[in-house]
């Protein structure tokens, strides 16, 4: 591992995601049409609507991924704030404070559950966060797989390894894009169980999702607007 030189993130604290008004278009038609929300540390938020009401382009650029191919966000506003301070725009946010899973478990079946957690984050230079790993993969009952090939599990197994890659450098944010998808509906419900579970751990979690949510706020888009925020009581 002499290869990997690892580095300290810069502490963040509490990071507010402020999106004031987001367009996306594209040269035939409009996908977001000034969608705005305002996520504060520790929420987990849903984000729901129709096919094609711009659910996952709001999300990803609430995270501050690249534009995708052919789509301009012209006259977007996001910004983010650390601790109630505006963060300086020079600051790799996608990088170094938000988590991502997409649809599908992206992984080598020749890496072992451990590697695949853990790799990524060592590319990226940044410090594995052990701790909150040892809770997040007690969480999602892979603690005791870590040594198996990923080739060997199952779809479900598969996409909690991924979830658990997303926490592995002690995210502020994480973005999931219908994480849930491809499983049957019993995995499904499993998963978004424990979805639930790793909100408690104080990092605001953004599902895509077209399923049922134990999220404590639903985003519902039509049309590329936000149609309705809803917040919902924590569970006691």
């Amino acid at each position: 591992m002499g290869i990997f030189k690892n580095r300290e993130r810069q502490p963040m604290g509490d990071m507010t995601i402020i999106a004031e008004t987001v367009h996306a278009r594209t040269p035939q038609r409009e996908i977001l049409r000034g969608a705005h929300a305002t996520i504060e540390q520790g929420e987990y938020v849903a984000i729901k609507g129709p096919s094609g009401s711009g659910k996952t382009l709001f999300a990803n650029h609430l995270a501050g991924m690249d534009a995708p191919k052919g789509i301009d966000f012209s006259g977007s506003r996001v910004y983010y704030k650390a601790n109630g301070d505006l963060l300086d725009p020079r600051v790799n946010v996608r990088q170094r404070y938000i988590g991502y899973v997409g649809q599908k478990a992206t992984l080598d079946g020749q890496h072992t559950v451990a590697d695949s957690i853990w790799l990524p984050t060592r590319l990226k230079g940044l410090r594995p966060d052990q701790s909150l790993m040892q809770e997040v993969t007690n969480r999602l009952g892979i603690a005791d797989r870590m040594d198996e090939k990923v080739g060997r599990l199952s779809g479900g197994e598969q996409q909690r390894v991924a979830i658990a890659r997303a926490f592995a450098f002690g995210p502020n944010v994480v973005i999931l894009d219908e994480p849930t998808s491809a499983l049957d509906q019993h995995l499904k419900h499993e998963t978004n169980e424990m979805l639930g579970t790793l909100a408690d751990l104080g990092k605001t979690i953004i599902a895509v999702t077209h399923e049922e949510t134990t999220a404590s706020r639903i985003i519902n888009l039509v049309d590329g607007q936000v149609a309705s925020d809803l917040h919902y009581p924590l569970a006691s």
